[in-house]
């Protein structure tokens, strides 16, 4: 059950429906205990949806939920005494929680520059919109090659 519902919010990701991934989201959650890096990776693919949509409010409030799930589980494993930054570089679960990490400060990053573009004196107009992306700069740089796509996206938007 949980992965005809995963699979069908991934569909109406593709198709760029937001408001139809969001509602089985929704029946998943109500269904199902979804694992807090899989919440993270739709509110981030919701999130990336609403920014394509142009619906840049929208588009932060999901990052803000994705960050907020998936924040706390990737620094716990980079905190971790047990491991050091060449053991994380080769851990999957890692490298999959630092993608959707690395995704969600994009999407923050990508949604305040445009919320501030377009309405300049909004409650964000003192947040640094420059801090997310540098953020994930930094990470790719530590964890990741120079040469990752990713590592790549956040060169091309600082």
């Amino acid at each position: 059950l949980f992965s005809t519902l995963f699979n069908s919010i991934a569909i109406y990701t593709l198709r760029d429906s937001a408001e139809a991934a969001l509602k089985f989201f929704k029946k998943a959650k109500k269904l199902l205990k979804v694992e807090d890096k899989y919440q993270g990776i739709i509110m981030n693919n919701i999130a990336t949806l609403f920014y394509e949509q142009r619906q840049y409010r929208e588009s932060y409030r999901y990052s803000e939920k994705a960050l907020r799930i998936i924040e706390p589980l990737a620094f716990k494993m980079m905190k971790s005494t047990r491991e050091t930054i060449e053991t994380l570089k080769s851990n999957r679960i890692f490298i999959d929680l630092l993608m959707v990490l690395l995704v969600g400060y994009m999407n923050m990053g990508n949604s305040i520059r445009m919320i501030l573009k377009v309405f300049p004196e909004t409650e964000l107009k003192d947040t640094n919109f420059m801090r997310f992306l540098k953020n994930g700069l930094k990470l790719c740089s530590r964890y990741l090659t120079d040469s990752h796509p990713l590592s790549k996206r956040f060169w091309n938007l600082i």
